[in-house]
């Protein structure tokens, strides 16, 4: 384009201002070989374009968030979600989204592995393992703080753990009002291995107690006994 053609260098500048924006929207998106293109070209056509310096700074930072998030995704890949501290899953997402705020593979990331932590939280949780259902929502709160899923989740956990709890008492008194006391010792073990509050399971126990003492009866109850008279 000749330097004295203004109509002609305005609709280059036009025409890259536009190709540029498509670049920066291909970064967020983490397709940077677009991106790359776009900056070939805004060089060869109009090096001396306001914009391109920004562009390029942004694409410096767009490159390094890659390289973050591939760290990332390894050591997520290896079991470190959230430790050992600075070399975790957890440390990586954060400098990725900190040399790029917006970078959609990090916000797919974090929400990926976080996923995964809560679907192993929730099946921890049917497995009745209810600490390390605990500690794999303590992770998912490291990984990705704030978390709507975490939250629907641990609700989930804390409804199945209070319904295995209810089973588990139910059964237990059922078993003590008809005198299976084993049966109701393997009760008391399971409600006290799952219980999140102890108030059920210490009434379980002490009913239990009472009745290897005093069979059906309660302690301190009077029993009257009619007297037949001879004639």
């Amino acid at each position: 384009i000749e330097p004295e053609n203004a109509k002609a260098q305005t609709g280059v500048q036009s025409a890259l201002d536009a190709l540029l924006e498509r670049g920066r929207l291909a970064m967020r998106e983490g397709r940077l070989e677009n991106a790359e293109r776009i900056d070939l070209i805004a060089r060869q056509l109009l090096p001396e374009h306001p914009d391109l310096p920004a562009f390029q700074k942004y694409l410096a930072n767009a490159r390094a968030a890659e390289r973050w998030v591939a760290k990332a995704n390894a050591a997520a890949k290896a079991g470190k979600t959230t430790s050992p501290e600075g070399d975790s899953a957890a440390d990586y997402f954060r400098l990725a989204q900190k040399s790029f705020a917006d970078f959609d593979p990090a916000v797919a990331g974090l929400n990926r592995w976080n996923g995964e932590l809560l679907q192993r939280a929730l099946q921890a949780a049917r497995l009745e393992d209810f600490q390390a259902a605990e500690r794999l929502l303590l992770d998912s709160a490291r990984l990705l703080p704030g978390s709507v899923d975490a939250r629907v989740t641990g609700m989930r956990i804390v409804e199945l753990r209070q319904e295995r709890t209810d089973a588990a008492l139910a059964k237990g008194n059922t078993a003590v009002d008809s005198m299976q006391l084993d049966r109701a010792d393997v009760a008391l073990a399971r409600a006290s291995r799952i219980a999140a509050q102890r108030g059920g399971v210490d009434a379980l126990r002490e009913r239990i107690h009472l009745a290897r003492h005093y069979g059906p009866f309660k302690p301190g109850q009077v029993f009257a006994e009619k007297l037949t008279t001879g004639g």
